[in-house]
């Protein structure tokens, strides 16, 4: 309650000690005091907390994974069983354009499933629109997060895979068409 003797605003020993702190990388010295000797923070960590509505915070991408091919690459006879016939069609395709390791076997099953998770979700939303109607109230189609899952799931896919690079690519050099004042311009000179 505010305003009421020992009532209001923190209580003693309800928040974290300066350890504690240090161990989450939210250590300041000037707010939780000395920590005791042997005691290394670690860096600080942003907060996830906006301070005002214009704030937002933007954390680095981190760099894609880049995982050597090994003399063990897999093959069209390695397909789980939990793939449809469409989806063991795009394993032996997979397995022949990109050698990939072993051991990502688990993550190209994942893109194959969300692949096909997309493919689903693109024809309802092509079928039946972008919007549907309960009643007489307009609703969005429920496909269109499940499209936004599974593009999602395989960006990431193929982040690990290392089938996608995160490197810009240079923009193709346009001539613009000329505006009405240079074409003036040209036929006057």
């Amino acid at each position: 309650m505010a305003g009421k003797r020992g009532r209001s605003g923190r209580k003693r020993g309800s928040g974290l000690s300066a350890v504690e702190h240090a161990l989450r990388g939210s250590y300041r010295p000037g707010v939780h005091g000395p920590l005791p000797p042997g005691i290394i923070p670690l860096p600080r960590q942003p907060v996830l907390g906006l301070r005002s509505a214009r704030a937002t915070l933007t954390l680095p991408e981190p760099p894609p994974v880049r995982i050597p091919l090994a003399a063990s690459s897999l093959t069209p006879d390695e397909c789980p069983d939990v793939l449809t016939d469409e989806g063991k069609a795009l394993w032996r395709q997979f397995v022949a354009q990109r050698p990939t390791p072993k051991m990502l076997a688990p993550v190209m099953l994942m893109y194959i499933e969300a692949y096909l998770s997309w493919q689903r979700a693109t024809k309802e939303v092509h079928t039946k629109g972008d919007y549907g109607k309960l009643g007489t109230k307009p609703i969005p189609n429920p496909f269109l997060k499940l499209r936004r899952d599974a593009e999602s799931t395989m960006l990431i896919c193929l982040r690990t895979l290392g089938w996608q690079t995160t490197e810009p690519v240079a923009p193709v050099p346009v001539q613009a068409p000329k505006s009405r004042l240079d074409l003036f311009l040209a036929a006057r000179g």
